[in-house]
């Protein structure tokens, strides 16, 4: 495995970790089968936890080997020709925006932890770990983002969440 297909990787596990987390809580209470508390918490630790460890290792990829900038391009998933417009998905993991990915990461999975017994049998848990997971797969977007698209993306994201909190 090369180190541009292990940046890649790690890459895209920085940024689906807590899309999977959104998935995982938003569909099991759309279909009205959701998740228990002990599940909600489980799932939240192991996606910051997953994410985290994934752009630590990009960090020190990135320090071992002297690259200052990774773009990690997901294709372009909008095309108006006429218009000369296309919504290209690019996530660029620099010495600046890792870091900031980490502490996002780090704020989000120590609210994470905290609420998880703060809110033990609260009517709105469950409410609020789907709001938490927006609110982090935003900040890791934002924080990533490679295009003003894919920023303003991030941050509807994060104001979806507060907005709903």
């Amino acid at each position: 495995m090369t180190t541009e297909s292990l940046l890649f990787a790690l890459g895209v596990c920085v940024v689906a970790s807590p899309a999977a987390l959104v998935a995982v809580l938003g569909l099991t209470s759309l279909i009205g089968r959701p998740l228990p508390e002990r599940s909600i918490e489980r799932c939240t630790y192991a996606s910051t936890v997953i994410g985290l460890l994934a752009a630590v290792a990009i960090l020190g990829i990135m320090l071992g080997t002297g690259d200052r900038h990774v773009p990690i391009e997901m294709g372009n998933w909008v095309i108006i020709p006429q218009q000369h417009f296309h919504f290209h998905l690019k996530f660029v993991f620099d010495r600046l925006s890792v870091p900031f990915a980490i502490l996002t990461l780090v704020l989000c999975g120590t609210v994470g932890a905290f609420t998880s017994r703060y809110l033990h049998r609260e009517p709105g848990y469950r409410r609020f770990y789907i709001c938490y997971a927006f609110f982090t797969f935003g900040m890791v977007v934002a924080s990533l983002a490679g295009s003003i698209e894919v920023l303003f993306f991030g941050w509807e994201l994060v104001g979806l969440s507060s907005a709903l909190l």
